[in-house]
């Protein structure tokens, strides 16, 4: 009798010692695929993040340019008033002359 229920108690525990195993052996394969996600999407991240810096760094060298743009185009416009300016003190100048001689 008691070596049956030893061998029972046996029997018992290799299988719960191989149901252990196998969720172990589950276990192990999930996690090893959830690491597999995870590579890749830190290799996705990592590529998002060199395009994303090189689309910043394009940004700003464009956003320069632009500055620069704007600068020249200030100049020039300042230098068209100027030009108006002094065109407008000629012509009142003329004006004036005209008046004296005309009047």
């Amino acid at each position: 009798q008691d070596e049956i229920e030893h061998r029972d108690w046996c029997i018992d525990e290799l299988n719960k010692n191989n149901r252990s195993s196998e969720e172990s052996y589950d276990m192990k394969a999930s996690l090893e695929t959830k690491i597999a996600d995870f590579e890749k999407t830190i290799d996705y991240l990592n590529k998002e993040i060199e395009a994303t810096t090189a689309a910043v760094a394009q940004m700003q060298n464009q956003m320069k340019r632009a500055g620069e743009n704007r600068e020249a185009e200030n100049a020039e416009y300042a230098q068209t008033v100027s030009d108006q300016r002094m065109t407008q003190m000629i012509l009142e100048k003329a004006l004036a002359r005209m008046k004296q001689v005309y009047a």
